[in-house]
């Protein structure tokens, strides 16, 4: 079991949490729009097909406060970042930002980018990356995952 985290828009993470209990038969806590649960790899790609109420999935590497950047990049330096159970290869990480904050995805994308490659030692790929991550930033809230979902919402299978 792996720590876990759905997305979804503001106002929903009520409906969120209680499809992803009815789904997975689980408990989930809720911080923001930001639903946390426990669950196999198995439960989350099932939960990433049959959840209406998320738009992303992300086995969590880490969750924290922080809304500068500065912050933002001396916790993420100071955090133990394993190579993911999902096996090796390359990656892409991607940062979704929710608020008002003085950077932008793209600053910290590329810094945060480069301390994940020297933590894990996987080369990055931009097109198709073997491990898709997910910097999430609602606020003050930051998650950091492995993107389950993988793609843009849009692209989503039943998400027409």
């Amino acid at each position: 079991m792996v720590r876990s985290c759905a997305i979804t828009h503001v106002g929903l993470a009520a409906f969120c949490a209680k499809e992803i209990e009815e789904i997975l038969d689980c408990t989930t806590t809720s911080v923001g729009n930001l639903v946390f649960f426990e669950a196999s790899y198995e439960q989350l790609v099932l939960l990433s097909y049959r959840a209406q109420t998320a738009f992303k999935i992300l086995s969590v590497l880490d969750f924290w406060n922080a809304h500068d950047y500065t912050k933002i990049i001396d916790h993420i330096e100071a955090t133990t970042i394993h190579p993911p159970p999902l096996g090796g290869g390359t990656f892409k990480l991607r940062c979704i930002r929710r608020g008002e904050h003085d950077f932008s995805s793209q600053d910290l994308v590329q810094e945060i980018g480069g301390i994940i490659k020297e933590k894990i030692g996987a080369p990055v790929n931009l097109k198709d990356p073997d491990i898709p991550m997910l910097l999430y930033i609602s606020d003050d809230n930051c998650v950091l995952g492995i993107d389950i979902t993988g793609r843009s919402e849009e692209r989503r299978v039943g998400k027409e």
